[in-house]
């Protein structure tokens, strides 16, 4: 199984890497992302998609779905600030095992239930320092098919883009994520359809054929 990603290119220069790491999050980060940079992405992009989410709050939500039989890991993405600490740059929660949302499948995967990154002002802030934010698009994409392949799910991935996202989120997963979409007429799984009331064409997946490409190319591209 590869390893996560321990570089991510500097947003707006794709030539450049820098350092990340990417951890199982425990309270203390979530409560870091909820007091520290929550405020500051609202800040400095009222519009985002996450402007409601609390993590404490999604934290709870989880602990409903593993009590379920459906056990939640949270990842907290970290890149160092000009101090040398290591500041959380992107959250993400994910549900595995979770049936496949791809279009006629009946396996399993690993979805990504919510999922941030801060906002370059939000890092760069003066108290917070970091020079050189990185770009975690994909290495959130690339952290969630690992995960799956450690739950013996081949890389198989599904999630939702937040309708608060607009036509900017579907073009982010479909474009520079390299996601597919599901159809809006595909038939969800039902806890799905329940939870997220339907399908209304914001899904978007991998299978085992396009997550392996995905793994390579950041690999191949020295992310890894």
């Amino acid at each position: 199984m590869p390893d996560f990603c321990t570089k991510a290119p500097v947003r707006g220069n794709k030539a450049k890497l820098v350092d990340i790491v990417v951890a199982r999050a425990d309270s203390h980060d979530i409560q870091f992302w909820d007091s520290e940079m929550v405020p500051r992405n609202i800040k400095h992009s009222p519009g985002r998609a996450d402007v409601k989410w609390k993590w404490q709050n999604i934290l709870a939500l989880a602990a409903t779905q593993d009590a379920q039989g459906r056990p939640y890991e949270f990842y907290a993405i970290s890149t160092p600030n000009s101090e040398g600490e290591w500041i959380r740059a992107a959250m993400m929660m994910i549900i595995c095992p979770h049936p496949h949302i791809a279009p006629n499948s009946d396996d399993g995967s690993a979805f990504v239930w919510f999922l941030a990154a801060a906002e370059t002002k939000s890092l760069t802030d003066e108290k917070i320092k970091v020079s050189e934010p990185p770009s975690l698009g994909r290495v959130m994409i690339d952290t969630a098919i690992v995960h799956s392949l450690g739950c013996g799910y081949a890389g198989r991935i599904g999630l939702h883009a937040a309708p608060a996202g607009g036509p900017e989120l579907l073009s982010f997963y479909a474009d520079h994520c390299q996601l597919d979409r599901v159809p809006k007429t595909s038939r969800l799984p039902l806890m799905v359809s329940t939870a997220l009331k339907g399908n209304d064409g914001r899904y978007f997946y991998a299978d085992a054929s396009l997550a392996m490409p995905l793994l390579n190319e950041v690999t191949q591209l020295g992310w890894r």
